[in-house]
């Protein structure tokens, strides 16, 4: 039964968030329950998490590197964001971010704050990136000096339009809200804010939907 449930699942979720069914009762109090309960409940990806952790440009060449330099291997594999602080003059080197872009392979997005720690915006990684091949030819000079003069100017969404991403849901709103914005949206993840505007994390869609899947499961397995 539980596998059926859940074949179904991706079919009632769309119901759901397309407003043609308002109610999952029929799966049980848990699945209602885990729709309604607010999105901040779910581990968020941010500075702390484990899964997907942030990487912080800590200041001046010097200490960037150190900093980087006591990263350990496993460390560095495992980060896929590397956060950089908006309207910060004379902080950021070239030299230092393509640093960190090779030893930090896995890098998918760089994750825009202000100097209060407001998000800003999501860059994608690739707009810094040439591709594959000889490190040296690995990096679009051009890209990183106008993002290095855009964090100054305070105006990185600006600077970059097309690329910048900047979606963000209330981390009081219910999980099933949340995905339906994010399916209108046709995006994968947001910046979680609190109501006063303070960024909490990252949400993937992803997520929303394995933790009601993991309540149909628990709903047909009782």
């Amino acid at each position: 039964m539980h596998w059926l449930a859940l074949a179904m699942l991706p079919v009632i979720v769309s119901l759901f968030v397309g407003g043609f069914i308002t109610s999952f009762k029929g799966f049980g109090v848990e699945l209602e329950a885990t729709l309604q309960k607010p999105v901040k409940s779910l581990d968020l990806t941010g500075a702390d998490s484990v899964s997907v952790a942030v990487a912080d440009i800590p200041g001046d060449e010097k200490r960037s590197l150190s900093h980087l330099q006591s990263v350990s291997i496993d460390g560095k594999l495992k980060t896929r964001w590397l956060r950089l602080t908006s309207g910060r003059q004379g902080y950021y080197e070239s030299s230092a971010i393509q640093r960190y872009l090779s030893e930090l392979p896995n890098i998918i997005y760089l994750e825009i704050l202000s100097t209060s720690g407001k998000f800003i915006c999501f860059l994608p990684i690739s707009v810094f990136r040439n591709g594959l091949g000889d490190i040296r030819q690995a990096f679009n000079q051009e890209n990183i000096r106008k993002l290095i003069e855009a964090i100054e100017a305070d105006d990185v969404p600006k600077a970059f339009p097309e690329s910048a991403l900047s979606l963000t849901v209330s981390s009081d709103k219910s999980m099933i809200d949340v995905l339906k914005v994010m399916r209108s949206e046709n995006a994968q993840f947001a910046a979680v804010v609190t109501p006063i505007g303070d960024y909490s994390g990252v949400v993937f869609s992803d997520d929303i939907e394995r933790k009601i899947a993991d309540s149909v499961l628990l709903a047909t397995a009782a």
